[in-house]
């Protein structure tokens, strides 16, 4: 039964949590003032040579990491480093530390990667150490409770069994069920763990989908899948479904797929399947959809979790945009290829 001292302790606690939240959220409403809208990267595509692109991020906060048109050449790796100053400029005030650690994670995993991927034959019998101390990072209990599933591959793997191909889709697997079972759990409830969830599923699509373009076959996909913790969140049928004779087609001529992954992975969608980089697009576009959600909470995780969500799409499209111009690609294309942001 509801007592009247409830809502006492509930209104202290709501008092508290807001103050908590209340300087960190002040500073991004002051800085996502600076977030940079479509038209921003619409007028930026239509840049002639870098140093119109240098004049037109001159009037943005990345003027700090572009001090001149020679730096524009650089801007990938430049972002890169904007990125980590923000989170870490944050990270003393936020009063949940899983947020800015989540943000670190991307990072880790191409750690892993490049440590891994390269490993030299005389020190393969150190693969599944290395792989159990950063599942033991994530958040939770993730790698005691799917220990059991990786750990035959990770023998196989350690005695060289496993093609360089079908090693790094296990590697990718593994960071994709990381985010669904361990940063998914421990990150607050609502838009920011549904986005999150939302993310890794559509990534796994993409994974596989690039992984089919560089010529894996369904059987190669479906055993380096079902050694991950993904599998766990996958329709019961997506083994047989991909592997069925006729249901799988190699990439055409055009680089465009004509295999229906998302219905395999238990995605509805009418979307037609183009490329891997189009599922990538997807799955930004997915969790940011959700985020939206919570775009105007005054404080909480919320605002924090959006900020840093938004600064990385804003990268992404960044990095397009210059590399485009620099390519001399065609702007009307390259615009359908833009994230969606946050203004």
């Amino acid at each position: 039964m509801y007592k009247r001292g409830d809502a006492a302790v509930l209104a202290v606690e709501k008092k508290v949590y807001a103050q908590e939240w209340c300087f960190v959220s002040g500073q991004i409403s002051v800085a996502e003032v600076e977030l940079l809208s479509r038209a921003f990267f619409v007028e930026l595509l239509r840049s002639r040579d870098a140093d119109e692109i240098y004049e037109r991020l001159s009037k943005t906060r990345y003027r700090s990491i572009v001090p001149s048109p020679r730096d524009v050449e650089d801007l990938s790796a430049l972002v890169e480093g904007f990125f980590k100053n923000e989170v870490s400029a944050l990270q003393p005030y936020v009063p949940d530390q899983t947020i800015i650690d989540f943000f670190f994670f991307p990072e880790e995993i191409r750690k892993l990667r490049e440590r891994l991927l390269d490993t030299a034959s005389s020190e393969r019998n150190q693969i599944p150490a290395i792989v159990e101390e950063f599942c033991l990072r994530v958040p939770g209990n993730f790698w005691n409770f799917f220990a059991d599933v990786c750990s035959s591959y990770l023998r196989k793997a350690s005695s060289g069994a496993a093609t360089r191909r079908e090693f790094s889709l296990f590697l990718d697997s593994v960071a994709l069920g990381a985010l669904s079972f361990g940063w998914a759990e421990a990150l607050p409830e609502g838009t920011i763990r549904d986005a999150v969830r939302q993310y890794a599923r559509y990534r796994l699509v993409s994974v596989v989908a690039r992984a089919l373009q560089t010529g894996a076959t369904g059987e190669q996909i479906v055993s380096s899948l079902t050694a991950t913790p993904v599998c766990r969140a996958l329709p019961k049928d997506w083994e047989q479904r991909l592997c069925a004779p006729g249901g799988l087609r190699q990439a055409q001529p055009s680089g465009k797929l004509e295999v229906p992954l998302l219905g395999i992975f238990g995605i509805e969608s009418r979307e037609e399947i183009k490329s891997p980089g189009v599922l990538e697009r997807i799955a930004d576009d997915a969790a940011t959809e959700i985020l939206i959600g919570s775009k105007h909470y005054a404080f909480g995780p919320e605002k924090v979790f959006n900020y840093l969500w938004a600064i990385g799409i804003q990268n992404k499209n960044l990095r397009l945009c210059v590399g485009s111009v620099l390519g001399k690609l065609p702007a009307d294309i390259i615009e359908d290829k833009l994230r969606r942001e946050f203004v």
